[in-house]
């Protein structure tokens, strides 16, 4: 069970070290700006600072958690070599990713939508508040850049490539998809983000069993993220909210495009083993 969790658990605890060297270096230039004063004002003034960094602090820990996971990445190639070789797959055609990329947009307004039709983001509008600070508050390009192309990629290594790969090897297909969803939603860290990321990493874990490929659950977290980073700089969705019936109306037709797409990956996608190794307990999926 400890080799299955720890890659995440690692992962978190670069994000925590990255978070303590940032808090320590802005407290320092706190000091450095305004000399000696109170324990409050000085935390008062490096709150301040801190969020106009929080942007910076998350790529900053993706980037620093990347090289250990591809460490881990390559302990395990290591590790099937050693047991009889990597199970490997059929490549996937390029064309059979577009229902990815669609569940991908479609998804992430549909459960945006859901969240806002749900009241919570008005139950925790401070919370949602300090989201969209951290998330949405730098230059466009960076921000495709980190929240729209780095965080999906090393996320998914994380999560899908390791956590989920291996917590097959222990519990079968379809816990793996169960359980390496929820751990995503629980290291994200706060009820909103959490009830968010559930069903996405439910469907980010889906299509990695079906492709059994990376690149599937990357894709679609990257199309999830671009639109929502987008959506919320340039505004071009705005337009839903300006009539509740098109809002429901559009959340609607969202639904059913995400029902589309799982119904196209489901009954189109059949990735055959092209070298058979001992399979893992199989459940249907």
């Amino acid at each position: 069970m400890w080799r299955a969790l720890y890659p995440a658990l690692a992962y978190w605890g670069v994000s925590m070290l990255v978070s303590m060297l940032f808090s320590a270096g802005i407290l320092a230039y706190v000091i450095s700006q305004n000399g000696l004063m109170s324990v409050d004002s000085l935390i008062e003034q490096a709150v301040l600072v801190m969020s106009d960094y929080m942007y910076e602090m998350n790529i900053a820990s993706a980037l620093a958690g990347l090289p250990l996971m591809l460490l881990f990445r390559r302990w395990d190639k290591k590790r099937a070599a050693h047991m009889g070789g990597e199970r490997r797959f059929e490549k996937v055609k390029p064309g059979e990713y577009v229902p990815v990329l669609i569940l991908g947009v479609s998804a992430c307004i549909l459960l945006n939508n859901l969240m806002n039709l749900s009241g919570l983001m008005g139950v925790y509008q401070e919370t949602a508040d300090e989201l969209s600070g951290v998330l949405y508050q730098g230059h466009l390009a960076v921000e495709i850049l980190g929240v729209g192309l780095l965080v999906p990629a090393v996320e998914e290594l994380v999560f899908r490539g390791l956590t989920m790969t291996r917590m097959e090897e222990y519990w079968g297909k379809r816990n793996a998809i169960l359980l390496s969803a929820f751990l995503f939603a629980a290291i994200h860290g706060n009820i909103l983000q959490g009830l968010y990321t559930l069903p996405l990493g439910l469907l980010l874990a889906y299509v990695y069993a079906k492709y059994r490929s990376l690149a599937a659950p990357v894709l679609f977290h990257i199309a999830a993220n671009l639109i929502s980073v987008t959506a919320s700089e340039l505004g071009y969705l705005d337009f839903m909210a300006k009539s509740e019936p098109l809002y429901w109306a559009i959340t609607v037709g969202m639904a059913v495009v995400v029902l589309a797409a799982l119904y196209a990956i489901q009954n189109r996608i059949f990735v055959k083993e092209i070298t058979k190794q001992p399979e893992a307990p199989s459940d249907g999926i």
